[in-house]
């Protein structure tokens, strides 16, 4: 059985997005991210976008990451305007764990899926997406309890997931934010 709970064990795990260690990824040949939206990037149905997650797009960007968020949600506009913020490129319709939408997401950073990591707060659709592709997995705390009713359903297997993952000593340790410079 353990072994078959492999599909959902993230390569990292970080208590949020502005905590992603951006120049460890850089030296491991990393060049594009695909970022869930909600719960990720911003606490769900918000379009406001913590500063810290804002200084940290804007330093992958400035390091030359590719961003590319990856969201399953209908309202447009609201991704667009994050999107535009973050100085980042999107792929809507994604249908998560399908390997669609990334592979999509890879296509329009132009680079190939070893190059590419995907963040974000779920197992079962985020990182079982990335692991279906063959993607770096990068598993994240989410950033509110508030959620979609379907989400919360999910989130009672992902614990038990998460538990069997930890019992197995599959599941990476969790780092917290530590200041970045350069």
């Amino acid at each position: 059985m353990s072994q078959s709970l492999d599909i959902f064990k993230p390569d990292l795990h970080f208590d949020k997005t502005s905590s992603v260690d951006l120049n460890a990824l850089w030296d491991r040949g990393i060049r594009g991210l695909i970022l869930d939206l909600d719960n990720t990037l911003v606490a769900w149905r918000s379009s406001d976008i913590p500063p810290d997650v804002l200084a940290w797009a804007h330093r992958a960007n400035g390091m030359g990451f590719a961003l590319c968020v990856a969201s399953n949600t209908r309202r447009y506009a609201r991704l667009s305007k994050i999107c535009d913020a973050i100085g980042a490129t999107y792929v809507s319709g994604v249908s998560k764990p399908r390997r669609a939408g990334f592979r999509n997401a890879v296509w329009k950073m132009s680079l190939a899926k070893s190059q590419v990591a995907v963040i974000g707060d779920q197992l079962l659709t985020d990182i079982l997406g990335a692991r279906r592709l063959g993607l770096m997995a990068i598993y994240v705390d989410r950033i509110a309890q508030r959620e979609l009713f379907i989400t919360k359903f999910n989130r009672r297997i992902e614990g038990m997931i998460l538990r069997r993952l930890a019992k197995a000593g599959k599941m990476p340790p969790r780092q917290t934010g530590r200041e970045e410079h350069g």
